[in-house]
């Protein structure tokens, strides 16, 4: 499995299509990348969790748990909710390191919010209708994160930073 936002699942769908369209075996080509970038995941893990202070054993713990999510083939948006009150214990940097942080959170919640789709075939509602629905939500919301939301409107205006917003 694997979904096209996360950077191993993408790289090892690109790495298909290419040998595909050389004739050759392309999901083989894939589920090589993906084995590598889990390793890979897996390795740096290992290093965060074996190399280091002690006084640093949280920030490790955190990036030891990144690795781990950015080199898996499929990531799923509650893997980031659990990122992210890490990297609030360990302290983040009022510069890129923030609008990485919002940018993400908004768009995995955005990304949930169409995830909840799953439960119209159940219901009488036309699956298109909820689409519809999903997708206003999650507008409104992203341009009341942008603009509206005292905490993190700051964010997409660079001049009006201050020195540290988490």
């Amino acid at each position: 499995m694997w979904i096209w936002y996360a950077p191993i699942g993408a790289l090892s769908f690109f790495g298909k299509v290419l040998v595909d369209s050389w004739g050759g075996p392309g999901g083989d080509v894939q589920a090589a990348i993906q084995k590598i970038g889990q390793l890979l995941g897996m390795l740096g893990a290992g290093i965060m969790a074996l190399i280091g202070r002690d006084q640093t054993i949280i920030r490790r713990l955190t990036l030891a748990l990144a690795f781990v999510v950015m080199f898996n083939p499929m990531i799923q948006a509650w893997y980031v909710v659990w990122l992210i009150p890490f990297f609030a214990a360990t302290g983040i940097r009022a510069d890129w390191h923030v609008d990485f942080y919002f940018l993400t959170t908004l768009f995995f919640m955005l990304w949930a919010v169409s995830d909840q789709l799953d439960v119209f075939p159940y219901l009488d509602l036309d699956l298109n209708m909820g689409r519809l629905v999903a997708i206003v939500v999650a507008l409104v919301y992203a341009v009341y994160l942008m603009f509206l939301d005292p905490s993190t409107r700051r964010v997409f205006r660079r001049r009006h930073r201050g020195a540290a917003v988490v």
